[in-house]
């Protein structure tokens, strides 16, 4: 088959997908993409608050595959996605009218904050005869999650992923047309993370902490 292609457009989300065939027709590339614009439609209307950045959206995948023969394929698959939100509210501290700024109790503060994950896998599969197929996949995912904060005199700001490496084996053998049997096999290697730095109030009973105070800060 020839390379083909296609753009799809709608109102908040883009998309675009190519496939192609490769190697005299052996394997074929196919990659995909999506981006969210809800921001730069709804957002520009005039109807978001200043200081709001909607949710900001992509994604990818892309696959290869590979046919040695009919018996022997290889298989390699990326995926990835990513979200994210920004909240910076106008003015400053003590600046806004609370009756017209539905904002002005957190004048000024920002907030940012974005998800997403990452996947990578490498496959091969063995298929000796239509009874009998067995796969071994490598795969890498991470999901993460990244948030930055500012209030004042105070900042936070962290990033938390839980990565793992797994190693997959699924065998599947269908000896009679009334027996089938699945066999699979998995390890993981998980490994959790939380980077960044934070802050936290000197004194609990303090009826009225001032994060905009840096002479005596209520923080820390």
């Amino acid at each position: 088959k020839k390379a083909t292609g296609s753009f799809n457009m709608s109102f908040l989300l883009g998309q675009a997908m190519y496939q192609t065939p490769l190697f005299n027709g052996k394997g074929y590339l196919a990659a995909g993409g999506k981006v969210g614009y809800l921001d730069k439609t709804l957002g520009s209307t005039g109807l978001v608050p200043d200081g709001i950045r909607l949710p900001q959206y992509n994604s990818s995948n892309v696959k290869f595959i590979y046919n040695f023969n009919s018996q022997h394929q290889l298989s390699f698959t990326s995926l990835t996605a990513l979200d994210g939100f920004v909240l910076k509210a106008p003015g400053g501290f003590g600046s806004n009218d609370p009756t017209k700024e539905p904002l002005a109790a957190v004048a000024g503060a920002s907030v940012a904050a974005g998800q997403g994950f990452r996947t990578l896998g490498l496959r091969y599969t063995w298929t000796p005869s239509t009874k009998f197929s067995n796969r071994l996949t490598l795969i890498n995912y991470e999901p993460f999650n990244n948030t930055n904060v500012q209030f004042g005199s105070l900042e936070a700001n962290f990033r938390a992923s839980a990565p793992y490496i797994g190693m997959r084996q699924d065998l599947v053998w269908n000896p009679t047309n009334y027996l089938k049997i699945d066999l699979g096999t998995e390890g993981r290697v998980i490994n959790y993370n939380i980077t960044g730095f934070s802050f936290r109030l000197k004194d609990p009973n303090n009826p009225a902490p001032n994060p905009y105070d840096l002479t005596n800060p209520s923080f820390e």
